[in-house]
């Protein structure tokens, strides 16, 4: 086994403790978040492009193995935002995790959607949710923050 195929071997235990990781979070999310059009055509764009560099510079069953696990984690990455039990789900280079307790400054801005404004580990995150979703929203954000947290904008 060369160096490459180690390396190749490294990074896909990575990528799969990163899907493992985002199957958690997606398991837990009780309110996913809107997705606009943008971020689900970056989604597939994000899934096609490592699928066809892998089809055509794969040169072994650890590249093909490598780039279908990456190719997973993209779309999971999109589809898992939302509000859980636990935190915010964002998008985000990092975790794109916000547990209650890092939650600062969240503001709820009441339109045809419902915009949720926060900030945690010194991100600003953004998400949008249906307005049906409104009472499973507040019900979450008022059982795990203070009120003095969370201000309403109608």
């Amino acid at each position: 086994m060369d160096k490459a195929n180690i390396v190749s071997i490294i990074v896909g235990i990575v990528f799969f403790i990163g899907i493992i990781d985002q199957i958690k979070l997606l398991k837990d999310t009780v309110v996913f978040a809107k997705k606009s059009m943008s971020e689900i055509v970056v989604s597939i764009l994000g899934y096609v492009i490592i699928i066809a560099i892998t089809v055509i510079y794969g040169n072994s069953m650890y590249y093909y193995m490598l780039g279908i696990i990456g190719g997973i984690i993209i779309p999971l990455m999109t589809i898992k935002t939302g509000i859980s039990s636990k935190g915010i789900n964002f998008i985000s280079r990092g975790k794109g995790f916000a547990a209650w307790d890092k939650l600062k400054d969240v503001r709820v801005y009441l339109k045809d959607d419902i915009n949720i404004k926060f900030v945690a580990n010194g991100y600003d995150g953004d998400l949008r949710f249906e307005y049906k979703e409104y009472d499973k929203i507040m019900k979450l954000l008022l059982d795990n923050l203070s009120k003095s947290d969370i201000k309403v904008i109608k």
